[in-house]
This record gives structure tokens, sequence and C-alpha cells, in this order.
């Protein structure tokens, strides 16, 4: 199993952004590269291959779920060191367990999170496409970039596996797990875990995926996602990160 695509296709369906991988990973708005198995790799920035150098980029508080757990993950009830359950309102140190019952599962939480945008996306397409030799197909734009001042990321390697968590009663109670340390695992050596603060998730522009996206030669519905309405396929889009294609 890739853990990479697993994570990727929970954090593209739950979210709707493709995810930095692995999280918290230098990424930002302008960088250039490839997508595989959903996964965005770097091979270069605007700036280097294509000398453009003054983007306009805003940054604003992120709105929106950053938190999700796969169907298949559980946890046990917030408890003290001793094993008993916390009752509601305390605000000491307390554990949380999480349990996976299948491999590929996931549990995603970051806060505080900030967002980078190019504000001037309409004006790139432009420029990018008056020298279409310099755009390759399926070479995809980073226009949008959240960071988090705390993420927590779990990805299982297995059935069964679980992972032991330790923070504030209070934050475990109501399922914010970014402060939380991740004090032990069990059955996950194969899997992922982290936390840390950084870039997490991106938004990516780029031209001739509709046919393999849609399997078709002209857009469809989907252009309404982008600013600019796409009558080709030659046309710069923003893609569908929940689109199964990219899985």
């Amino acid at each position: 199993m890739d853990l990479h695509r697993s994570y990727s296709k929970q954090v593209r369906r739950n979210l709707g952004f493709f995810p930095v991988w692995p999280p918290g990973d230098s990424v930002a708005p302008g960088d250039l590269g490839r997508l595989d198995g959903g996964i965005f790799y770097r091979e270069g920035t605007l700036a280097k291959e294509m000398g453009i150098v003054d983007l306009q980029v805003t940054h604003r508080p992120m709105k929106g779920l950053t938190r999700f757990r796969s169907s298949d993950c559980s946890s046990t009830g917030v408890k003290a060191s001793g094993g008993a359950p916390v009752a509601a309102g305390v605000t000491g140190t307390a554990q949380m367990t999480l349990t996976f019952a299948s491999a590929g599962g996931v549990a995603f939480d970051a806060t505080d999170c900030t967002e980078q945008i190019i504000a001037d996306v309409l004006e790139l397409c432009e420029r990018s496409q008056s020298d279409g030799a310099l755009w390759p197909a399926e070479r995809v734009l980073v226009t949008r970039v959240t960071l988090a001042r705390n993420f927590l990321v779990v990805v299982s390697g297995e059935d069964g596996a679980s992972v032991d968590l330790s923070g504030n009663a209070s934050a475990l109670g109501s399922w914010n797990l970014a402060g939380a340390d991740l004090s032990s695992s069990k059955g996950n050596s194969g899997g992922f875990q982290c936390v840390g603060a950084g870039p997490i998730l991106i938004g990516l522009y780029g031209t001739k995926w509709w046919k393999k996206l849609l399997g078709i030669d002209e857009p469809g519905p989907l252009s309404l996602s982008s600013p600019a309405l796409a009558h080709t396929e030659d046309d710069f889009i923003e893609l569908p990160a929940r689109n199964a294609g990219f899985d």
C-alpha cells in the first residue's frame, strides 16, 4: 500500500485540496511541478522557469474545515494517566488512543491556519499561455498554500493499528488533536505519524487535464470552478481535487 496515495485520497475527498506530502514540506505559491497519485512533486518555480517574479500573493485566515478522520478511525474516551475517564471541563493532561480498522486510515487535524493565495491568477493564465512552449502538458502551478501553526497527521500502515496521544483533556475531548503529542503506537511501524507546523494543503492550476479527468475533448460543468471559464483543453483551469482521476 502506498501511504501517500491513501493520504492524498482521504484529504482530497474530505477537504477539497491537494495535500502537501510529507506534511510541513516546503512549498509556496508560484511553485511548478507534477502530480502523481494525487501528490504534488516540486520541480521548479515561475521565477526560475518563466521569469515571472512579480507575483501578488495575499494572506488571509483559513476558512472552512481543517479536521477529519476516516470512517475506519475510532477513539477511546479521554482518560487520565491512571486510566480513569476525564470529566467534562477538566483541563489537565490526558490520553486518547486512535485505532484504525484498516490500513490507509487517516486522522488529520490542523489549527490556526492561514492561506497564501496568488491574487492575479487570471493575468498569470494569459502570460503563461502567451508562450505555450514553456508550459508542458500536465505541468501544474501552486496558486494557494494553507499553512498550519499546529498539525497532527496519522496514516495507518496496517489493519488494527493504534496510536496513543497525550495532551490537554479539554482539547482532546473536542477532537482538537493538533496540539497533542504522539506518545506511542502499536502495529503502525509501516504507517506515518507526525506533529508539526507549516504547509499542509495546496490548490493547483494547470492545462490539458480535461481528457485525463473527464474523458472528453471539451470542458463541462467542471469549468465553473475556475475564475477563467475554460473553452478548450489548452485553457488554464483550477484542478478539482476531489476528482477521482487524481487517485
